[in-house]
């Protein structure tokens, strides 16, 4: 067996295929960027360009997968879909040209599956663990002392949510400032001490953007396992904001680790980032290279239970006769494909 994850996001469809001989020990990549933020209308509706663009990338994805001999595919959308004013026609739109029927990841199963994979990676010398996922739409926590999250939980402080609704693309100002840190305050304020009282041992920062601030504060997040792992602390945070927020979206991408595609949400990114860990008393988060991804591949292998869902909260795709891909029923998420 062959396995590929299908990662369908707002910025990119990536496709990883595990090659090696042991699970996860050597993997492929294969991204297709979409940039889906840039194709919404001032409804928030995805234009039919963007859903072109999705389907073309999912059927790219697709093909590439048989090429490489992939068996069984899980596949997945984050919570783009579910915030685009559009998304149950994108879903179908995808579905009539791709057959794949996209699922969204409920939010607190992507905080478990983070977890597990940082479990996995870290291993149980981390002790108490606590994970952070900062995404474009939300933030999202989770929290165990085992190998499971027993706690998991989303708030409305993603980074292209809070661009979107306060910052604008401009150099940030203080009053746009202050407005993040009053909502982080007021959403976050009761999770934040919660998270104080568990005293997590290792705090773990497991999304792009956290990877790219703390590439911006100048760890090296390309170092692999055997190295030490990258880590982002608030006081480098707070010595390096000011020059993130005073530059324009369109020219974040000049600053070091941050890319075109998170340039425009970097600042609320780093206003979010470095407000949780003031006020959870984080003083450094440790970049995991293994997040939502690994935790699918996990999860699927070993099946341990996820909480905040009744089932496989992925669509599982099993490769058939003549090139197809076949929804497996246990998933109960992904029509006959392509």
């Amino acid at each position: 067996m062959k396995l590929g994850v299908l990662d369908v996001g707002a910025h990119t469809v990536h496709l990883m295929v595990d090659v090696g001989d042991e699970v996860m020990t050597e993997t492929r990549s294969v991204k297709k960027p979409v940039r889906l933020a840039a194709r919404l209308d001032a409804r928030g509706r995805l234009d039919a360009a963007g859903v072109e663009l999705l389907s073309r990338a999912v059927n790219a994805c697709l093909c590439e997968a048989l090429r490489l001999g992939v068996t069984t595919l899980l596949a997945y959308a984050t919570a783009f879909i579910r915030h685009v004013a559009n998304g149950e026609d994108v879903v179908e739109a995808v579905r009539s040209r791709t057959g794949v029927r996209l699922i969204a990841l409920p939010r607190a199963s992507k905080v478990e599956l983070a977890f597990l994979a940082a479990r996995r990676w870290l291993g149980r010398q981390a002790g108490p663990l606590a994970v952070v996922d900062l995404g474009a739409h939300a933030l999202e926590v989770g929290f165990g002392t085992g190998d499971s999250a027993t706690m998991a939980e989303a708030f409305p402080l993603g980074a292209a949510r809070l661009t979107r609704e306060i910052l604008g693309e401009g150099a940030a100002t203080p009053e746009q400032v202050q407005a993040v840190r009053d909502r982080a305050h007021a959403v976050f304020g009761e999770a934040a001490a919660g998270l104080r009282a568990a005293e997590p041992q290792t705090i773990v920062g497991s999304s792009r953007m956290l990877e790219q601030l703390t590439r911006f504060c100048g760890a090296d997040s390309a170092q692999g396992r055997s190295g030490a792992a990258p880590v982002l602390t608030r006081e480098d945070l707070s010595q390096r904001l000011h020059e993130l927020l005073s530059v324009p979206a369109g020219k974040r991408a000049r600053l070091p680790g941050i890319s075109t595609a998170r340039s425009h949400q970097a600042a609320a990114g780093g206003i979010v980032a470095h407000c949780i860990m003031e006020m959870a008393e984080i003083g450094r988060l440790t970049t995991c290279p293994w997040a939502v991804r690994e935790g699918v591949v996990l999860h699927h292998l070993e099946r341990p239970p996820l909480t905040a869902a009744g089932r496989v909260p992925y669509g599982v795709l099993v490769r058939g006769r003549k090139g197809r891909w076949l929804a497996s029923p246990p998933s109960g998420g992904a029509d006959a494909a392509h």
